[in-house]
């Protein structure tokens, strides 16, 4: 037999999917059966074999496991975390549907963010709202409320059949789509993903693999119809921006968007509602999108990156060494500096692009040498205002005057 299933799951390709995301994989936690990346692939042969016979069969996913992931501004994000064998199930979907997908209308001019190698990326959505602004200045904002959480399911598994179009594939995808949370971290999980709103039966978990696209394939009639309609718009999952020449047109869009979503039991919240991130602004006016703020700019509009963002990804960067872990953990000087170095470049490459990005890059650069020079003086127990320069280059502490200065300042607090 030669149908969309039984090619999704040749052992040779769940071979080349592990071994294209592997580095991830054996990074990341483990889901439900305590199976690790490294035990998987320690009997890869057999663990490749088991997912085919899986898969091939009555597939039934293994439950989730929730993460609660805390956020700056209070509460919780639940990340749902498959077994590594449902992960690999799951990115042998994607791969095998996603050509189909994207002819079938899931690459368009309005979606960004699900297709790779495309000129879809945050980047790109980011560029096309410039240019999209330069040309009309109103902006109008808005994203749907809990939009995984609330995904109708039912809807879902319509747009899957409309779109996707491999039947053989459809008892998989709807397995997936009905996996629910069975485990949690935490001795309270279980009520911080009830009061997060998570509720068995509605929604698609965050954390799946195949989510972002599933949510993506429910969107794409909403894309056709902002594209029919001709409005200059973006959506990147469920964060969407458009352009217009006037207030009224950004308010007769919000009252299309609406009825829109409402046709799938989807909802934005009101303009000018505390709790609110659907928002009209002014040509004059700066407006958030995907973390950064779109300005006017000379006669154009420019990306920055907000002041607030700034500190607190300076923070989390000082945070990020964490004296108790070090130690308890033994971690080497070496793996700190690489830690840190990473969470720069980590952090520079998802902001590429902002006009201010020189300030930006020194802050997160000063930020990360006060989380060292702390964690050399804590651990070492020296202050390090007395080694001379060849000592501090030593230790991988090149902090300059300005850094030095914010480090007295930081330094003899406990973290």
């Amino acid at each position: 037999m030669n149908n969309a299933r039984h090619r999704a799951f040749e052992v040779s390709k769940l071979r080349s999917i592990w071994a294209k995301r592997r580095t991830n994989l054996v990074k990341s936690c483990s889901g439900i059966d305590r199976i690790s990346g490294t035990q998987f692939e320690a009997n890869l042969p057999h663990s490749l074999g088991e997912i085919r016979n899986r898969a091939l069969s009555n597939y039934r996913p293994s439950g989730l496991l929730a993460i609660p992931v805390p956020k700056p501004s209070g509460g919780n994000r639940i990340i749902c975390v498959p077994t590594i064998s449902d992960r690999l199930i799951q990115f042998a979907v994607q791969h095998e549907i996603l050509e189909t997908v994207k002819k079938n209308g899931l690459l368009n001019a309005v979606s960004y963010g699900i297709v790779p190698n495309e000129d879809r990326t945050v980047q790109d959505a980011r560029k096309m709202a410039i240019k999209m602004r330069t040309a009309s200045g109103w902006a109008y904002k808005c994203d749907i409320v809990k939009f995984f959480d609330n995904v109708p399911r039912e809807h879902l598994k319509g747009a899957i059949k409309r779109t996707v179009r491999l039947p053989s594939l459809y008892p998989v995808i709807a397995q997936i789509i009905d996996t629910e949370i069975s485990s949690g971290i935490g001795p309270d999980w279980e009520n911080i993903v009830a009061s997060n709103g998570i509720n068995r039966g509605i929604g698609i978990r965050q954390g799946m693999p195949l989510s972002p696209l599933l949510a993506s394939i429910l969107l794409k009639d909403l894309d056709c119809a902002i594209m029919k309609r001709g409005t200059k718009a973006i959506r990147y999952v469920d964060d969407i921006i458009a352009f217009f020449d006037t207030e009224k047109e950004c308010r007769d869009f919000d009252s299309f968007i609406s009825e829109e979503l409402e046709k799938i039991s989807l909802s934005i919240g009101l303009i000018g509602d505390k709790n609110s991130k659907t928002s009209i602004c002014p040509p004059t006016k700066e407006i958030e999108f995907l973390g950064m703020e779109l300005r006017p700019h000379k006669s154009s509009y420019e990306l920055f990156i907000p002041s607030k963002l700034s500190d607190k990804i300076g923070k989390k960067i000082f945070n990020s060494t964490d004296i108790k872990s070090i130690k308890s953990n033994m971690t080497p000087l070496k793996e700190i500096i690489n830690k840190l170095d990473n969470l720069k470049k980590g952090y520079i490459s998802a902001y590429a692009g902002a006009q201010n990005m020189d300030r930006f890059v020194q802050h997160i650069e000063d930020q990360s040498t006060i989380a060292l020079t702390n964690t050399v003086e804590q651990i070492l127990g020296i202050n390090t205002h007395e080694l001379n320069k060849m000592q501090r280059v030593f230790l991988g502490i090149t902090y300059p005057d300005r850094a030095q200065k914010k480090h007295t300042s930081h330094s003899r607090k406990k973290r």
